[in-house]
């Protein structure tokens, strides 16, 4: 017997699983104070417990997927054709200028201030970067992979064409049979 606060309260069993444990007050019938995790002190007991929830919640999860697989996409595909271009626009345009000044340090200031120069035009082959399907309309920035270095902004034909070249210029220069180096590099 423990001597409480209340009196003498004998230890008790708890109703969950079964451990031995001393009442805080006589009302209490299971072990440990946490009610949040579990109703036990017994670790071990909660945390099988708590897989049990686990692989049960999962598996439901899993049976309520397959069974409503269909229409929730049908659901997700109707709200995003009528709301694509609040998604799509608005997410692109908030993420600018953090990627800007993560990828290439610098801001949307510098990438407009550079277009104004380059005359919307990209600086290899003068296009306008628009594609025929109105996507990627803006103009893509070149910079060195090696030193970080912005050169410029290019079409995304240009873009993509001038980093295969980068990375293939000794393949290059062997089939051409010139020595050829890019500006920065060792």
């Amino acid at each position: 017997m423990k001597k409480t606060m209340v009196g003498l309260i004998p230890q008790r069993v708890c109703v969950d699983c079964g451990h031995a444990f001393w009442p805080a007050n006589g009302r209490q019938i299971r072990c440990g104070s946490s009610r949040v995790e579990g109703t036990c002190s017994n670790k071990h007991y909660n945390n099988i417990q708590k897989n049990l929830r686990r692989e049960k919640l999962r598996a439901y999860q899993k049976e309520w997927y397959r069974k409503n697989r269909e229409a929730k996409l049908v659901k997700f595909r109707a709200y995003y054709q009528k709301n694509k271009h609040k998604i799509a626009g608005k997410t692109r345009e908030r993420q600018r200028p953090y990627i800007y000044k993560r990828k290439y340090g610098i801001s949307v200031d510098d990438y407009a201030a550079m277009h104004e120069a380059q005359g919307g035009k990209c600086k290899v082959c003068g296009g306008s970067g628009i594609r025929r399907d109105k996507r990627n309309a803006h103009l893509s920035i070149d910079h060195c992979h090696t030193t970080g270095v912005v050169r410029g902004l290019l079409c995304l034909k240009c873009n993509l064409d001038l980093g295969v070249f980068e990375r293939r210029l000794d393949q290059f220069s062997k089939y051409l049979g010139l020595e050829i180096k890019l500006v920065g590099s060792a």
